[in-house]
């Protein structure tokens, strides 16, 4: 799903031999990420998602480490033969690599714009590098007038686990990192201690999810984040605080609550009610499987190369 902004394309870069070219053989596309700093990152996902939609993937990872940890390596082993280039955030700050071919540039943590780890460079200084950049959230993109590209989930990694059985009333998975996010939770505990609160990855953390009633998303700077997408793909219901970013765009099926007393209604008839429960975590995970899967984001991302570049798939 992108914005559609009054933008005029940059008209086609690629010559009427190089699309048939194209037609001949499968789009090759590097893709720019880190993965040494966090091996489950957002490029990894959207790496695989657009292998398995048919894209020939170059991933070319731009952090090395040396004894004083990771460290830019620079381009040169960058391939040239490549029909279209897509950077995608990492949150480390190296320079913009430079092809003759259409770039792109997934910005996801929006809200951060003025910090890149490693480096004086901004969000805002990437975002001049590229032919086009697409915003993670909703209001960053109707500022900055570029394409909408909201997260995703992989619903192979994430997703509803045969036999396991309740052991949590509700669970919170990740940092307790604002004071919003520390009083919701601090709330919900006092009414409903049995929970699970804290760090989890990959296969641990789809267990949690999985063993619980329900899952709680406290959203950060406005963001609809990834929480959002992973815990749907789970089938256990997310219950989310409003953030009015779109996320009423996304999904038809979420849980909302606009303060303690409405988090502690939707609570209350989520474990009153089970089977209510497993209907509402069904609807939203099917949502998610049609609409906000990373093989949905790839096929977004073809489009606009198509559209804006004429680069075809």
């Amino acid at each position: 799903m992108t914005l559609e902004v009054d933008l005029a394309p940059p008209g086609p870069i690629t010559t009427s031999d190089t699309l048939a070219a194209q037609q001949r053989r499968p789009l090759r596309l590097a893709v720019v990420y880190d993965r040494l700093h966090r091996a489950d990152t957002t490029g990894s996902h959207l790496d695989a998602a657009l292998r398995a939609v048919g894209v020939d993937v170059v991933h070319y990872p731009p952090m090395a480490m040396g004894e004083a940890g990771l460290y830019f390596r620079g381009y040169g082993e960058l391939p040239r033969d490549v029909d279209a280039c897509l950077s995608i955030d990492d949150d480390l700050g190296y320079p913009t690599p430079e092809l003759d071919c259409p770039s792109l540039y997934w910005c996801i943590d929006v809200h951060r714009m003025d910090r890149l780890l490693g480096s004086p460079m901004t969000r805002w200084d990437k975002l001049r590098g590229f032919d086009l950049a697409l915003s993670a959230q909703r209001d960053r993109a109707l500022e900055l007038g570029i394409p909408w590209l909201p997260l995703a989930a992989s619903p192979g990694l994430i997703r509803p686990l045969e036999g396991v059985e309740k052991r949590y009333d509700w669970c919170f998975v990740g940092n307790i990192n604002t004071p919003a996010r520390a009083a919701a939770l601090e709330f919900l505990r006092a009414r409903l201690p049995n929970c699970f609160v804290g760090q989890a990855w990959g296969e641990e953390m789809n267990r949690v999810y999985n063993q619980s009633h329900f899952i709680l998303n406290v959203s950060h700077a406005n963001d609809v984040n990834m929480r959002y997408f992973e815990a749907q793909a789970s089938g256990t219901p997310l219950v989310t605080n409003r953030v009015g970013n779109g996320e009423d765009e996304l999904f038809d099926h979420l849980l909302l609550y606009d303060d303690h007393a409405g988090l502690a209604a939707l609570a209350d008839d989520l474990l009153n009610y089970p089977q209510n429960a497993e209907r509402i975590g069904r609807a939203q995970r099917g949502q998610l499987l049609e609409r906000h899967s990373y093989e949905a984001r790839a096929r977004t991302v073809l489009q606009l190369l198509k559209d804006r570049f004429g680069v075809a798939a």
